[in-house]
């Protein structure tokens, strides 16, 4: 798969991962701090489909919620219900309950307005939009008796083999788990005891069979041979090993109890201002589902929520406001996910717009976050992008994203590993805030993460490179939690820092024009922020070679729907950037050349919701590229 080279084992092909050759970050990062990105090809696989048939007439506007759900029950495979311009007052949600293949699709979200006051229960994760496998399945990744995985372990292989494979079938989502390392491994080790590497408590995953199980991956079967189980992807983490007690879970055992798959919300309008969903779109055991052009507005938990869930694309859409703005007030949430896209989107006055439970393999590309609104206290700062906020996360990929923060957090836990942190710019700073306002921070036992290529900081505000805790250096590394939290006897770490790769970055302390268009002296190229002594399961980092940067570490060229912007457009090489005061460094991206250009957004994020359609913002409508701009296997 991710390999040009195998071995064959007795009764069992495997293939395993060299990501030396090949890869748009060979020569920049060890194989074993990242994944072939573009090659495990996160959201949908192959693409969102363009051409399919409307089913039935067009539904016109002031219809049930009932009318709707009714045609969605009787659609075909490959087709789209499409819902006329103008506002639909719904007193109930809307489901794809164990429907397939089917697309709801709106006239634009700037003419199609789904107004909800009630919701669909969906298996208890209430949702306007429920897109589920089937009904009855809120524990279907808790079953009474997970399979043991008893052997192949290593980083990239696609087979393993299992205690037993009798209610395993092709087509099925397993979910890969391991139990938690009871002590520190002196590398990469995932924790959630409470006082140990947590300061509140258990990951995620935390009801029945599943407590001390934080870290995992969710793959499709793509065969069955005795008991071994061919997948995909292969095993993206280092740590897997017989030692932790290795475990499957899985859906359902039937046809009729498989994922959903192929299911996509498009070019609408929602309002969950007066329902109060949990989520406004939820995908609960489902794959290959997506979200494109919407315009979301107050989310409860969150916007779009991903329970058991893989390869789902959310693209090209705006999300605005929470109706709490406070703890649990999120944009994207996933839990149980992996292999999600989310790519060229606009978050207003969401408090945390892409949060990061149990997830694994996923890529955050080109969004832009402002006025991360936090009603409780105002003065501090939220994070635009979560590293990690649950033990277990891993090998994640955010490039070119435009925000305030990156955190890895210590909340549920320790274990949020090698994840990359690409061309992207951030602030560390917004308007009126005092506190939290760091460009990067890193709590308490996340180790082996990647930061290359980014722009950091705001000139005149941050004054310290690197720190424990402070407000305003670049980098807080170490640390349990920010000052004044209940750390719970979690300690410093200092492998923190000693396992960060740094490479490339222009910060604003270091960078002494930051009026100027190409300030070379704050763009750091020094090998002691190469992490070349090894850690438990993390090998060493050669100091790179070359001060040259790849444009992408997942697109091979410059996407049709970035249009005449710089491309790359951040980094240490890119000069005469039109965001001031940054040496030149950065530009805007897409998003926020949409939300300041086109919809006419206020420079600080406040004000009212506004009007969007992707049509308007992005050549050919925005979306990813087409699979021949994703680098495949052997290029």
């Amino acid at each position: 798969m991710r390999r040009q080279t195998r071995l064959l084992l007795p009764l069992v092909l495997l293939c395993f991962t060299v990501y030396s050759h090949g890869q748009f970050w060979s020569g920049i990062l060890d194989p074993s701090r990242a994944i072939d990105w573009s090659a495990n090809n996160a959201g949908v696989v192959g693409g969102i489909p363009a051409n399919r048939t409307q089913c039935g007439a067009t539904i016109p506007a002031g219809s049930s919620a009932a009318t709707i759900n009714t045609t969605i029950a009787a659609c075909g495979a490959n087709q789209f219900v499409l819902l006329g311009a103008g506002t639909f007052n719904l007193t109930a949600g809307l489901i794809f309950d164990g429907k397939s293949n089917v697309t709801l699709r709106g006239s634009g979200p700037d003419q199609t307005f789904l107004v909800f006051t009630g919701t669909n229960a969906c298996d208890g994760h209430t949702a306007d939009v429920c897109v589920m496998g089937y009904s009855g399945c809120e524990d279907c990744y808790n079953p009474p008796t997970p399979v043991n995985w008893t052997a192949h372990y290593a980083q990239g292989i696609t087979t393993i083999t299992l205690a037993s494979a009798a209610n395993i079938r092709t087509g099925m989502l397993l979910l890969l788990s391991q139990t938690n390392d009871s002590t520190d491994t002196g590398g990469i080790w995932v924790n959630d005891a409470l006082g140990v590497a947590s300061i509140e408590g258990v990951c995620g995953p935390s009801a029945g069979s599943h407590v001390g199980h934080c870290q995992t991956q969710l793959v499709t079967v793509t065969g069955v041979n005795g008991n071994d189980v061919t997948f995909t992807p292969g095993l993206y983490e280092t740590n897997w090993r017989a030692g932790q007690s290795p475990r499957v879970w899985w859906t359902g055992t039937t046809p009729a109890q498989s994922p959903s798959t192929g299911v996509g919300i498009e070019n609408l309008s929602i309002d969950n201002s007066s329902a109060g969903a949990i989520s406004i779109i939820s995908f609960h055991n489902t794959t290959n589902g997506w979200v494109e052009n919407v315009r979301s507005i107050n989310g409860n938990r969150n916007h779009v929520g991903m329970w058991i869930a893989t390869h789902v694309t959310v693209q090209d859409s705006y999300f605005y406001g929470t109706l709490n703005a406070q703890s649990q007030s999120y944009g994207i949430e996933p839990e149980f996910a992996g292999d999600l896209l989310i790519l060229n989107n606009i978050f207003q006055r969401v408090t945390s717009p892409c949060m990061m439970g149990n997830n694994a393999g996923s890529i955050y590309a080109y969004n832009f976050g402002i006025n991360n609104y936090y009603s409780t206290q105002p003065a501090f700062m939220q994070t635009s992008y979560f590293g990690s906020h649950d033990a277990g996360t891993h090998m994640m990929l955010f490039e070119g994203n435009i925000g305030a923060q990156a955190l890895w957090d210590t909340f549920h836990g320790a274990g949020g590993n090698q994840t990359t942190f690409f061309r992207n710019y951030l602030t560390g700073w917004e308007a009126g805030k005092t506190s939290g306002t760091v460009p990067v921070a890193i709590w308490a036992n996340n180790r082996a993460n990647n930061i290359i290529g980014n722009v950091l900081g705001k000139a005149g505000y941050h004054d310290t490179y690197q720190a424990g805790t402070c407000s305003t250096c670049i980098y807080s590394l170490g640390d349990p939690a920010w000052p004044g939290a209940p750390y719970q006897g979690v300690g410093h770490d200092n492998m923190v820092a000693s396992s960060l790769m740094r490479w490339g970055n222009y910060d604003l302390v270091n960078g002494t024009s930051s009026t100027s268009t190409n300030d070379t002296t704050g763009i750091r190229w020094v090998s002691g922020e190469v992490p070349t002594t090894g850690i438990a399961f993390v090998n060493g980092n050669p100091v790179p070679a070359s001060h040259t940067l790849p444009s992408s570490f997942f697109l091979s060229s410059k996407p049709a729907w970035w249009g005449s912007l710089p491309w790359p457009g951040i980094g240490p090489d890119v000069t005469s950037g039109n965001i001031q005061h940054v040496g030149g460094h950065a530009n805007t991206n897409p998003a926020q050349a949409c939300y300041s250009n086109v919809m006419g957004g206020p420079e600080d994020g406040s004000g009212e919701v506004l009007t969007f359609n992707a049509s308007r913002c992005y050549p050919g409508g925005g979306g990813p590229p087409p699979p021949a701009q994703l680098m495949g296997v052997g290029h």
